[in-house]
């Protein structure tokens, strides 16, 4: 197996997923981070969030910037 690079590679391993009901992406947060990190963003947020009805975990929201460009990928 070849190492992943990139969102385009978790996409193609058929391991980010588009959800249409919920209008983005779906993958693990290991998967995303590793990704983003090698195409050069370093992680500045990461915030966990919790359903209201039985306060097990829901999601996440993982921010991140790339230092060269300035750009910035959530």
């Amino acid at each position: 197996m070849r190492p992943m690079t990139g969102l385009n590679e978790l996409r193609d391993q058929n391991t980010l997923t588009w959800i249409a009901q919920e209008h983005g992406w779906v993958a693990t947060p290991e998967d995303i981070v590793t990704a983003l990190s090698k195409d050069g963003f370093a992680e500045c947020k990461r915030e966990m969030t919790t359903s209201e009805s039985d306060l097990r975990p829901a999601g996440g929201v993982w921010q991140g910037v790339n230092p060269r460009t300035g750009s910035v990928a959530g």
